[in-house]
């Protein structure tokens, strides 16, 4: 096997704390997702990864992503137009469900592509 080009020097408190991750169909989608909808989608992810789905705060979510929710709702737009999530209200005064779907057409679009790579090489 050969050596990693990423390392930790050693386990940290900032990462004992978990990190998000994003999967490779996202960050290889290029411009068919944009840059902060794919930070939005891993911050969803990490709120969801116990369950499958989550529930925070437009607002929770601008702060950790550093944006305002204007911006947020932009971006959760564009993910489910791209029937990345599915969002369910859930009344006046409740935080939305947000569902999400790895299954989603761009997904399996870049998993085509992914594979296509990986038998050219092979």
């Amino acid at each position: 096997m050969g050596e990693r080009t990423v390392r930790f020097r050693k386990a940290s408190p900032l990462l004992a704390g978990g990190f998000a991750q994003l999967p490779r169909v996202v960050t290889r989608a290029g411009r068919r997702i944009s840059p902060m909808a794919k930070i939005t989608f891993a911050t969803l992810l990490d709120y969801a990864w116990q369950d499958g789905f989550c529930f925070p705060a437009q607002e929770r979510l601008a702060r950790d992503i550093g944006t305002n929710e204007k911006s947020v709702r932009k971006y959760l737009a564009e993910l489910q137009a791209l029937e990345m999530i599915e969002v369910k209200k859930q009344g006046r005064g409740l935080h939305n469900v947000y569902i999400l779907n790895d299954t989603a057409p761009v997904l399996k679009e870049v998993q085509k592509e992914l594979e296509r790579e990986m038998d050219e090489r092979g």
